[in-house]
């Protein structure tokens, strides 16, 4: 048997009744499990990526983070599909982990898996006092999540996003946010 799992959440449909009050569904429950991000996932997280947003990492960003100084990350999934991950920056000299993504497929999402990755952060504060995240402004969903997350929105980053296209760069500003997990 591999190595125990981390992290599980189960999550139960509600059951449709029929106009005899019989149930046309059974009940059916979901196991998701966090595990590391390693280069077995790297496609996955890319694919979740591509079918997430249009402004994505690729397999590249992801390779590139991975293979930096301090980049790690975690990967949801359902069963051995991955669903979402989190890719993060520890930084045991300042006592920080950085965010740098956090992707949930659409059809996988408010079902709280994207809390469940942040839940595996904070089990990491006898390292690190902090989390922070830069979010773009046009993210409304992201930034009500991390309100939810008790993450504070501490300051704007102008022009921190730069995205290139055939016409040009854009630009977009960043959020940033700041949970402390201590005292």
């Amino acid at each position: 048997m591999a190595g125990k799992r981390s992290s599980e959440a189960e999550r139960e449909l509600p059951v449709a009744v029929g106009k005899d009050s019989m149930p046309i569904l059974m009940p059916v429950k979901s196991h998701f499990f966090v595990k590391w991000l390693h280069a077995g996932h790297y496609q996955a997280a890319a694919d979740i990526e591509c079918n997430s947003c249009e402004r994505f990492w690729t397999l590249k960003h992801i390779k590139k983070h991975m293979y930096s100084r301090g980049g790690h990350g975690k990967v949801i999934a359902n069963m051995k599909t991955p669903v979402g991950y989190i890719a993060y920056h520890a930084r045991r000299d300042e006592r920080l982990i950085n965010v740098r993504n956090l992707v949930i497929l659409p059809e996988y999402r408010r079902q709280k898996l994207a809390s469940l990755l942040i839940d595996e952060l904070l089990k990491k504060t006898e390292w690190y006092d902090r989390i922070t995240m830069c979010v773009r402004e046009s993210n409304y969903p992201a930034h009500k999540f991390l309100a939810a997350c008790r993450f504070k929105a501490v300051g704007v980053k102008r022009d921190y996003f730069q995205d290139e296209f055939p016409e040009g760069v854009e630009t977009e500003d960043g959020y940033f946010f700041e949970r402390w997990v201590k005292a």
